[in-house]
């Protein structure tokens, strides 16, 4: 039987990832961090239309477009998003970031398939990913295998998953969980310290903690939870993360901000970064 990867000159090859992982790979590979743009489609904007926003998180140059929310993924959002993204010629693939196995939409171009190793109740862990599993048999979409790992303070996600958080002291139990996703099919990894963190996944610790699991485990590394300047951006770079998520300044409409957070996130690493 094949390998689901194989290591070639330090770099991670997937034999059977789909378009989309393998092009956010590409990047990661070649040394770029990829930033991941949050959007809730069903979120009322104040100043901004949903199309506006997109077309400028595009043109800013962000790697995916995520989509999300604290109500889960809707049909009309996915085909919100679609039809926005025809009209106006942008290639930029759109990935789920599931609550649910309900929120598994085929108009979108991949889906987190994700688990959260600490969290207490088990729907997270791994009943909505067997459940999942019959939905994605028919390859309706592409499923990218994450595991997903909420910090300290989790905010209402940590709250919503019951998580045992992951303490910023002890790294060793952030590399527990990352070695344990490894060796259970996961390709990408994902440290969360919860939406509008404090402190945010940059601070107290957090930087520590990024560039343990990245010193220990060979997987791709994303980051979220409280980043919102071109500043904590470079301190998670530095740390290690191979992708970025970002939402809260994108709720806020603030595309000045945004446009100089992507630019961060795509500046190149300063010699002896990871």
């Amino acid at each position: 039987m094949e390998l689901a990867y194989t290591v070639v000159n330090g770099k991670i090859v997937y034999n059977d990832g789909g378009a989309v992982e393998k092009k956010m790979l590409y990047k990661v590979n070649r040394g770029d961090v990829l930033h991941f743009a949050l959007l809730d489609t069903e979120k009322k904007y104040s100043n901004l239309t949903l199309e506006d926003i997109v077309v400028n998180l595009c043109d800013f140059g962000i790697d995916v477009l995520l989509i999300g929310g604290s109500t889960g993924v809707t049909d009309e959002g996915i085909t919100k998003i679609t039809d926005i993204k025809e009209r106006n010629g942008i290639d930029v693939p759109t990935i789920v970031f599931p609550r649910s196995v309900g929120d598994l939409k085929g108009r979108a171009n991949a889906v987190l398939y994700m688990r959260c190793t600490n969290s207490r109740k088990m729907k997270y862990v791994k009943d909505e990913a067997i459940e999942g599993a019959a939905y994605l048999l028919n390859g309706n979409i592409e499923e990218i295998p994450l595991t997903y790992l909420i910090v300290e303070p989790g905010g209402m996600v940590g709250q919503i998953a019951d998580a045992q958080l992951i303490p910023r002291d002890n790294p060793k139990i952030a590399i527990m969980h990352a070695r344990e996703a490894k060796a259970n099919g996961s390709r990408w990894f994902y440290l969360e310290a919860g939406s509008h963190a404090s402190p945010a996944i940059h601070e107290e610790r957090g930087p520590e903690l990024i560039s343990a699991v990245k010193k220990y485990v060979n997987l791709p590394l994303i980051v979220g939870g409280g980043i919102r300047s071109p500043e904590a951006v470079r301190i998670v770079k530095k740390a290690g993360a191979n992708g970025i998520v970002t939402g809260n300044i994108i709720e806020k409409e603030d595309m000045s901000l945004m446009k100089r957070i992507i630019e961060a996130v795509h500046e190149e690493r300063a010699p002896g970064e990871n």
